[in-house]
């Protein structure tokens, strides 16, 4: 029984939009501003600003923890869509308006999935809302730019194409899904799972398969060689998110197959079923499953519960955001199911908005999962550590504290000691920046800490260097122009 007042469509389009915009604008206002006040870790952030940046002076996405292309790591290839914009606007802003943007644009196929499987459209603007505040999806805005999130609105209009049984519409989304991170094959490739469970003709089976194997293969085995294959061979020929289990995808996959045992005992662990927990009680743990549409979802939970990686089990990280859009996709599709269920408990009417609108009021009451207010106070030293980067001529090359990496992502050479040793760089390469920061403000990494120490007690004593900014604790070296 449909509610007997709804929304025009006139009303719920232009409701649509402005979720759409002020999403767009808060969420990336608050990351903009966890971000410049140089209080987190912003690696990630300084990797994407630096590629931008450089390609405006003609090197083409360039990484710079090597003298190589970003798709050597993964074929990003729908950000550099926004190199148009980042022209006209060349700031860090600019980037995390792109990426809340590519966010905030899955609540129109989620309003139009909720709309078609309920007929009721303040129910899809509810669930559309919900979306937006559901943690592992909120939480990427503020987290760090990341490439994952561009994806996220073509794999939910996939769902969406699905529902409405327009094969090549579905296709179309599918496969442009995977242009954002080859690594979205993942939630790809059980469409042909789902598509089996619901009955589908054979294109429908083959289709998510074929091209999600077939992209992956492509990526790694041409794209990733021909610029520079500099992450892409740990991540995938080394396993290196699977250390526990093996040193190859083989070694990994025997071992699994060999220990069940072992594999049990690691997905019964505390840290996991607290993975789940966050991931699910915001849609009461049941609701997803009223339908089948969680399969696709499955290669991307098992791999997360399985890694040796715990960050990709991590609230603070993004390498759950396609995994919770499906789950909140699937949450959407079943609640025809449950309003059945409802109205056979309590009785001939419509439930589906009071559903959407509980799981929206507990997204909103869990805001406490991606909001850490101390993100965003600015420590006593802001100003010294401002003034010293303000010194930095833009042709210059520094190595910095990763809290201050991204803020330099303009100058013509960045790095930081936690990069060097999360990607095996030469430790000598210290020695080539024109500039050395120093801040002891910032709780840099426990096995970095040592390497720092050491460092700024050679360079402090080095008559190559001098020092030319002392203040709050913040020290800045330049070396000597022979």
């Amino acid at each position: 029984m449909r509610p007997a007042i709804d929304l025009t469509d006139r009303q719920a389009y232009g409701a649509l939009i402005a979720v759409i915009i002020l999403s767009t604008l808060a969420f990336s206002g608050l990351a903009y501003l966890k971000y410049s006040n140089l209080n987190n870790y912003a690696q990630d952030t300084a990797l994407f600003g630096y590629a931008f940046h450089q390609t405006l002076h003609g090197r083409w996405l360039p990484a710079f923890v090597v003298e190589r292309s970003l798709w050597g790591s993964h074929a990003d290839v729908l950000m550099p869509l926004w190199l148009p914009v980042f022209w006209l606007v060349p700031t860090i802003y600019s980037l995390f308006l792109f990426q809340s943007l590519s966010i905030s644009l899955a609540a129109w196929p989620t309003y139009l999935l909720a709309r078609r499987v309920t007929g009721d459209r303040l129910a899809g603007l509810l669930a559309a809302s919900g979306l937006l505040l559901y943690p592992p999806v909120a939480r990427v805005h503020v987290m760090e730019l990341h490439d994952d999130a561009s994806g996220l609105v073509f794999l939910l209009f996939a769902f969406y194409f699905f529902q409405q049984r327009r094969f090549a519409v579905f296709a179309g989304f599918l496969a442009v899904s995977l242009f954002a991170k080859e690594t979205i094959f993942l939630n790809t490739v059980f469409f042909s799972v789902y598509a089996l469970i619901e009955r589908r003709n054979w294109r429908w089976v083959a289709f998510p398969v074929v091209w999600s194997a077939a992209y992956f293969l492509l990526v790694r085995l041409a794209v990733m060689p021909a610029w520079g294959d500099w992450w892409g061979g740990r991540l995938y020929d080394q396993a290196q998110y699977f250390q526990e289990w093996g040193k190859t995808p083989g070694q990994v996959m025997g071992h699994m197959l060999l220990h069940p045992l072992h594999v049990w005992n690691v997905l019964v662990g505390v840290d996991r079923w607290k993975y789940l927990r966050w991931l699910l009680v915001p849609l009461w743990v049941a609701l997803p499953f009223g339908s089948w549409a969680w399969v696709p979802a499955l290669p991307n939970l098992a791999v997360n519960l399985l890694s040796s990686n715990a960050l990709l089990r991590a609230p603070t990280h993004w390498y759950s955001i396609l995994l919770g859009g499906q789950l909140w996709a699937s949450f959407v599709t079943a609640l025809p199911f449950w309003n059945r269920r409802l109205t056979g408990w309590f009785g001939n009417r419509d439930y589906t908005r009071g559903l959407c609108a509980v799981v929206l009021l507990t997204c909103a009451l869990q805001c406490g999962m991606w909001f850490h207010p101390t993100e965003y106070r600015r420590n006593s030293a802001y100003e010294a550590e401002r003034q010293a980067m303000e010194g930095i001529p833009r042709q210059a090359t520094v190595l910095a504290p990763d809290n201050l990496l991204a803020a330099l992502s303009d100058r013509a050479g960045i790095n930081s000691l936690t990069a060097l040793r999360v990607y095996g760089q030469n430790q000598r390469r210290v020695l080539e920046y024109d500039y050395i920061i120093f801040d002891g403000n910032y709780s840099t990494a426990a096995e970095v800490l040592p390497v720092e120490q050491r460092l700024f007690d050679i360079i402090r004593t080095d008559a190559n260097y001098r020092l030319v900014f002392a203040r709050d604790n913040v020290f800045m070296f330049q070396q000597i122009p022979k």
